[in-house]
C-alpha cells in the first residue's frame, strides 16, 4: 500500500491511517528504548516553562518563539501548543538538523497569526513524508480557500519584519483567502495584472 496516496476507498484509507500510526507509534518506541525523547516531549516542555527547556530541540522552539516580535496573548499560546503538538506528532518538521530553526520560526509565524486561520490544526491529515510538502499542506490547511502559488511558502520564513499585519507571510494570506496578489500590501513594486498573472503561475 502506497501511505503517501489517499484513497477515495473508505477502508482502503482507514488501513493507510493505521498503518502511518503503527509506524508513528514504532518510531517512538524505538526512540524511547534508546533513551532519546521524542519531539511531542520538546513541544512540552519548552511551551510549559524555561525550567523544563532540557535539550537542544526545546531550546531552538523556545528562542523561535522569542525570535519572532509580537505579544503572546494566552488564545495565542493555546494555538501554538496545538499546532506544534499536530507538527510533532505527524511531521518530520521538528527533525534536528541544520534547518530547524528556520522551520521553527516558520511554524511560530503560522502560530501567531492563528487568528487568520480558517480551519483547525487537529483537523489535518499529512499526506506526504517529504517535509517541504508537509510545510506546505499544513499552511495551507490553516490558511488557503484558493490557490497559492509553490514560492509563496518562503515568505513564511522571512525575518526582515516581525509584527503583526507585516511581512511577507500576509501575502501568502492575503493570497490564500482569495485577495489579489496585485494589492496585497507591502510589495517591493507596483505590479500590473500581467505581472501579477505571471507571479502566480511561476514555479518555486
Amino acid at each position: 500500500m502506497d501511505l503517501e496516496r489517499t484513497y477515495n476507498n473508505t477502508r482502503l484509507e482507514a488501513r493507510r491511517k493505521e498503518l502511518l500510526n503503527a509506524q508513528h507509534l514504532a518510531a517512538i518506541l524505538r526512540n524511547n528504548k534508546r533513551g532519546k525523547r521524542s519531539a511531542v516531549d520538546d513541544v512540552n516542555d519548552a511551551l510549559d516553562g524555561p525550567r523544563k527547556v532540557s535539550t537542544p530541540r526545546a531550546r531552538a522552539i523556545v528562542r523561535a518563539v522569542k525570535a519572532y516580535d509580537c505579544r503572546w496573548r494566552p488564545d495565542d499560546r493555546l494555538s501554538l501548543l496545538r499546532l506544534f503538538r499536530v507538527i510533532a506528532e505527524n511531521t518530520r518538521l521538528l527533525d534536528i538538523d541544520k534547518e530547524l530553526p528556520d522551520r521553527l520560526y516558520a511554524l511560530v509565524a503560522m502560530a501567531a497569526e492563528c487568528k487568520r486561520w480558517i480551519r483547525d490544526p487537529d483537523s489535518w491529515v499529512c499526506r506526504t513524508h517529504n517535509a517541504g510538502r508537509q510545510f506546505s499542506q499544513i499552511a495551507r490547511h490553516l490558511f488557503a480557500r484558493y490557490d497559492v502559488p509553490a514560492w509563496l511558502d518562503q515568505a513564511w520564513f522571512d525575518r526582515t519584519r516581525r509584527k503583526r499585519d507585516h511581512g511577507r507571510a500576509m501575502w501568502f494570506i492575503f493570497v490564500g483567502q482569495g485577495g489579489n496578489l496585485r494589492k496585497a500590501g507591502g510589495l517591493p513594486i507596483a505590479m500590473t495584472k500581467m505581472m501579477a498573472h505571471h507571479a502566480m503561475q511561476a514555479p518555486v
